[in-house]
């Protein structure tokens, strides 16, 4: 049990060492070119997708029953 519970740690922390150094990579040899190129669509699919979780969030909670409201 306690040999399992370790591997899923020491698997949990590689993953995410290896997401930090793929990401701090990929920043390091990304050119502002290609960023500008896509900057505007991301901004506009992020906000988008912000309204649209925030949209369902509420009609989601407005339409919820809490005991003693």
């Amino acid at each position: 049990m306690l040999a399992a519970v370790l591997a899923s740690k020491v698997s949990s922390r590689l993953g995410v060492v290896s997401l930090a150094y793929i990401l701090f990579a990929g920043g390091l040899s990304t050119r502002w070119s290609q960023v500008r190129q896509v900057a505007v669509p991301g901004v506009v699919m992020a906000t988008l997708g912000v309204a649209a979780t925030a949209g369902v969030t509420g009609v989601g909670s407005s339409r919820s029953t809490w005991p003693g409201s």
